[in-house]
């Protein structure tokens, strides 16, 4: 089973900033059955306006939404021992073990993959963004940047992706 993994955060400083939309698209192996875990959470601060021009959404929304401790037991149960895939990995799972651990809790030990790794391997070009990838093998047009909707195409990317690196 594999778990496709987003986020969107208040900065790039996970010692700092927080997870302020987190979205995992569970996918069996036969592409048949989709299951979404899908949460806003309050950050606890407030937001740069060049963070609410990317994440589309602002404080006075998010402070409505449950704290990332109200949720983190459903989270880790979603989760399970499921091979988590995403794109830039590293800075998805750095992100939500220093939530983790704000809230006692151990870090993810699941097995990872990240399709930048693949993208690297294939694209020669200095960019390797999803945008720019999703543009590259023409996947259907998103209009924003909105991770729920990067989150329905990245199985599909990964899935070319890694037949293109394996031929």
């Amino acid at each position: 089973m594999n778990l496709f993994i987003n986020i969107e955060t208040t900065g790039l400083d996970r010692d700092h900033d927080r997870i302020v939309e987190l979205a995992i698209l569970k996918v069996d192996q036969e592409k048949k059955n989709k299951e979404l875990f899908h949460r806003y959470f309050n950050p606890e601060m407030h937001l740069t306006e060049d963070i609410v021009e990317i994440i589309k959404v602002d404080y006075n929304f998010l402070k409505k939404a449950p704290l990332f401790k109200e949720e983190v037991n459903s989270m880790l149960s979603f989760i399970g021992n499921s091979v988590l895939v995403s794109h830039n990995i590293e800075f998805v799972t750095s992100f939500i073990n220093s939530e983790l651990k704000r809230c006692g809790k151990e870090n993810l030990n699941n097995q990872m993959i990240d399709t930048l790794d693949y993208a690297r391997k294939l694209n020669t070009e200095d960019e390797n963004t999803l945008e720019f990838l999703f543009k590259k093998y023409d996947f259907e047009k998103l209009n924003n940047n909105s991770i729920f909707k990067e989150l329905m195409v990245l199985p599909d990317l990964f899935r070319l992706l890694k037949n293109k690196s394996t031929n």
